[in-house]
């Protein structure tokens, strides 16, 4: 597959905008296994987009002002949480809290998942679960 066809295989792909990009970047890969598939630094070197790889799936990262956005802030008009099946929950949870992430719920079992939501140094929720293995 060539760079084009992996960079738009989707219709839809997750968008974080985010005021420090480089460390968001550095924590999905370090507490999530996220894999870096592109990188866009500006002129003096400070990351402006970075496309991560969770399994089959793409997470586009770029920096707050490059992207021309503004943030919600402060007010509960509008959330980001994301699901990431992974093979453990709870190993994958304990690694995100170890690196700053905040447990907001603790792994528990339920709808055939074993899940738990941590809150990242960036505002953003994630539900990190495991299936539950399926047994006679």
């Amino acid at each position: 597959m060539d760079l084009v066809q992996f960079r738009f295989r989707r219709a839809i792909a997750p968008q974080l905008l985010l005021r420090d990009p480089e460390s968001g970047v550095a924590f999905y890969r370090q507490a999530f296994a996220a894999e870096r598939r592109y990188r866009l630094d500006d002129s003096e070197g400070r990351l402006v987009r970075a496309e991560l790889e969770f399994g089959d799936d793409l997470l586009l990262v770029e920096a707050l002002d490059a992207a021309g956005a503004r943030p919600v802030g402060g007010t509960a008009l509008a959330a980001i949480r994301i699901r990431l099946m992974v093979p453990s929950a709870d190993e994958t949870l304990g690694e995100a809290v170890s690196l700053g992430a905040e447990l907001l719920a603790p792994p528990t079992n339920g709808l055939g998942l074993r899940s738990g939501v941590v809150r990242d140094p960036f505002g953003v929720e994630w539900v990190v679960a495991s299936p539950l293995s399926l047994k006679p």
